[in-house]
Parts: structure tokens; C-alpha cells; sequence
């Protein structure tokens, strides 16, 4: 019994989480560099941009609630009717939803770019032997009886 090994072999995975549906090539098939080996559900990358672009809408209209109120009260402080602390809790909060409305925006951005990532390729410029299981290929040699 022997084993056959790929030339190159490739440890290739998903970058994003999803439920893999469909496998493009067959265990030892050769393939070609950028040849398209497994595909992903595009519903769950769907759900999941759809998820993170509320959250930015969500967001931002803390960013924009919170930004009046702390000109409201900034304005309040200045003519003497409300106490500074007042004010400094209003600007914290100011702050506060900015950075998550940047967080926010950041993880859509991510979410974008991973539904582009709805196909792994063979990232090797050589023909190389494919095994999607990460197994090696086992043949039977032409001496071995059975």
C-alpha cells in the first residue's frame, strides 16, 4: 500500500463563518490555481451583512440623538440653567455613540468584504492535488493483492 502526496499542498479554508453547500471538485482531483473548489450559503452571509448594516443605522441615529442633546445642554450650561456635570454626561455620551457608531460601521465593512468570500480557489500558481477533507489519498499499488 502506498501514498500519494500532492507536489504543493494547500491549507485552505473560509475566512468568514458560513455553512459550506456545495463542493466544486472531487477528493485527488487536480485543479488549477484559482479554480473554485467549495462554495458558501449565501444566506447566512446575507443575514449577517443585513444584521451589521442595522446595527450602523442603529447607530447612528444614537450618534445623531446624542449630538443634539449635548449641544442642547451645552448651550443650557453656558446661560446658567443646568449644572456642568449635567453637560460632561451629555458630551460622554456624545463620545460615547460615535465610537460605537465607528465600531458599528467598521463591522459592516468587515461583513461587506466577507460576501465577497463565497468561494475558496486553489491559491497555488502549480497543478496540485486536491483533498477537501485534508486527507491524504490513499491508492492501492499494483502489487498489493486485494
Amino acid at each position: 500500500m502506498g501514498i500519494e502526496e500532492s507536489r504543493v499542498q494547500s491549507n485552505l479554508g473560509f475566512r468568514v463563518p458560513g455553512k459550506a453547500i456545495e463542493r466544486l471538485v472531487d477528493v485527488g482531483q487536480d485543479v488549477q490555481a484559482g479554480q473554485p473548489l467549495m462554495r458558501l450559503d449565501q444566506k447566512d452571509l446575507d443575514l449577517a451583512l443585513s444584521a451589521k448594516e442595522n446595527a450602523v443605522a442603529a447607530a447612528r441615529a444614537l450618534a445623531v440623538q446624542t449630538k443634539a442633546d449635548e449641544a442642547r445642554y451645552r448651550q443650557l450650561t453656558a446661560a446658567g440653567w443646568v449644572a456642568w456635570q449635567r453637560y460632561d454626561q451629555a458630551k460622554a455620551a456624545f463620545d460615547t455613540a460615535n465610537a460605537q457608531l465607528a465600531a458599528a460601521e467598521a463591522q459592516a465593512d468587515v461583513a461587506r468584504r466577507a460576501d465577497r468570500v463565497r468561494v475558496i480557489k486553489g491559491d497555488s500558481k502549480l497543478v496540485e492535488r486536491c483533498d477537501i477533507a485534508s486527507k491524504i489519498a490513499q491508492l492501492r499499488t499494483a502489487s498489493d493483492p486485494t
